[in-house]
């Protein structure tokens, strides 16, 4: 009995293929469409095979072009949850990400979005950002030293109504009046946003009043305005050596 590639099953294939480099894969993906699926399961990190991330930043340095990227990709967009962007130093978004935003139902189980290191200050590509972002019902954002302004995040949250973690980090500029368009929060970290306003945190703290953890390290936000608002808070990371005496007892710090 003859025994062929068409005949082996998915576990042979894949050690077979495990040979092959990236560029050689990208034609067997184009036999057949079982050679197609068992090539995108070879290709796929570990992370997009076994915890639903994807980290689109490696894209750059991959040794194939952007079309054939797209290609092996696109058949793995249902097993992906969550999105990864990120870059060095406050590095300019890059342009290779943008047609991402603007496909409609491309993740169809996106639920975490993350965004680090990149200078997202270019209003187009926030507003792309949202639009796409309005897509899913997301669960977790992360904006991360991305050199924006307060502005340019409430386009973002207008589309986004379903969050559950907002992470506004090292982002320096922002005072607090973009957390006008959050509700119902579970988790908010924004640590060293050095001009963060009270009367803004306190507006939030009424909408969000179950919120369980808080990462302000950096800010500075009334303690006395956290104890009172936040009643229902479990975590709560602050520097070393502020006064926190008044919160032994209430909270879990960290």
């Amino acid at each position: 009995m003859t025994t062929t590639l068409e005949t082996l099953n998915k576990d042979c294939l894949l050690m077979i293929f495990s040979y092959l480099s990236l560029k050689d894969l990208i034609m067997v993906e184009k036999v057949c469409e079982k050679f197609s699926d068992i090539v995108v399961y070879a290709v796929l990190p570990y992370e997009v095979k076994y915890q639903g991330i994807l980290d689109l930043s490696c894209l750059a340095y991959l040794d194939i072009n952007r079309k054939q990227v797209r290609r092996i990709y696109s058949k793995a967009k249902p097993m992906i949850h969550s999105l990864r962007f990120s870059g060095a130093h406050r590095e300019p978004f890059p342009q290779f990400f943008i047609p991402i935003f603007r496909c409609k139902r491309s993740f169809t189980n996106l639920q975490h979005l993350y965004i680090e290191n990149f200078d997202m200050s270019q209003e187009n590509t926030c507003i792309y950002l949202a639009r796409f972002s309005g897509n899913f019902k997301l669960k977790t954002l992360k904006l991360e030293n991305c050199f924006l302004e307060d502005r340019l995040i409430a386009v973002i949250l207008m589309y986004v109504t379903k969050l559950e973690s907002l992470s506004l980090a090292f982002n320096p500029k922002i005072d607090g009046w973009c957390l006008r368009f959050c509700w119902d929060l579970k988790e908010l970290n924004l640590t060293g946003c050095k001009l963060l306003k009270n009367v803004e945190f306190e507006q939030f703290c009424a909408r969000n009043s179950t919120l369980k953890r808080l990462f302000i390290k950096g800010t500075k936000i009334s303690l006395n305005l956290v104890q009172e608002s936040l009643l229902e808070l479990e975590e709560l990371e602050v520097e070393y050596g502020r006064k926190l005496m008044e919160l032994i007892g209430c909270f879990r710090i960290f």
